[in-house]
């Protein structure tokens, strides 16, 4: 198996250069946003985040592909109704993901209090592939695991990641920050939320969009980490004084 994925991996550069493919993914939480713990912890939000739960089956994101380039985003709402709306779209991840096949670059747009950062991040690659398959919309596909570690000036949190790839469409993307796969990446569970593919266009006349069109400067996440503390921290102070 390690010999044929091999074979895949390689062919999937020539795949993404001439080939055009958009990818719906709708969301699903089969755990609840909160534990047991964390109600009792935070009892005056448990009831927004229950609302919040109601609202997710509603939000898609779709990942373009084509001109050797990805982007993943969130599909705009028509209309936002409610604060909890505005919530729930944020919760499950509002910041847009763009990678460059060639030049193996990965850049998003991430918002904080109505402002856009342009950050470099590094896709998570440290996969361990499984011999479990399953079909995702006719599609055979692989369970691959790995895990996704946060690191704050205020505590580290690790989170487990399963994907589920086709190597039928041999090309390394996927949701969010996650690439480098012999195949597609057709269902994603990333914590508590689980992204799943609900529509799969390939080489049709798409109306792809896969540029990351940005005047603002391009920061480190070690840059764009301590501009997000630092405005916590006088944030904290704002309330104390």
């Amino acid at each position: 198996m390690k010999k044929y994925f091999l074979i895949l991996f390689i062919y999937s550069a020539v795949y993404s250069q001439s080939n055009s493919v958009i990818v719906t993914y709708k969301i699903s939480n089969d755990e609840p946003l909160m534990t047991k713990s964390e109600k009792s912890q935070n009892p005056s939000v448990v009831s927004l985040f229950e609302e919040v739960e109601k609202i997710l089956p509603n939000i898609e994101f779709q990942l373009h592909i084509c001109n050797n380039k990805s982007k993943f985003y969130q599909v705009e709402a028509l209309a936002i109704n409610n604060n909890t709306d505005k919530i729930a779209r944020t919760l499950v991840d509002d910041t847009e993901y763009y990678f460059d096949f060639n030049l193996k670059s990965f850049e998003c747009l991430r918002r904080f209090q109505n402002e856009e950062f342009r950050v470099k991040f590094i896709p998570i690659d440290n996969w361990q592939i499984t011999n479990e398959s399953k079909y995702i919309d006719g599609f055979l596909c692989y369970k691959a695991t790995t895990k996704r570690v946060e690191k704050t000036k205020y505590s580290d949190r690790s989170f487990d990641v399963i994907a589920w790839f086709t190597p039928e469409i041999p090309i390394q993307a996927g949701p969010k920050q996650f690439y480098n796969l012999p195949g597609l990446i057709l269902e994603l569970k990333d914590a508590r939320i689980t992204y799943l593919a609900v529509s799969i266009k390939l080489n049709e006349d798409l109306k792809c969009k896969s540029e990351l069109i940005s005047t603002k400067e391009l920061l480190s996440i070690e840059e764009y980490k301590n501009k997000i503390e630092k405005r916590v921290d006088n944030y904290k102070a704002t309330i104390k004084n």
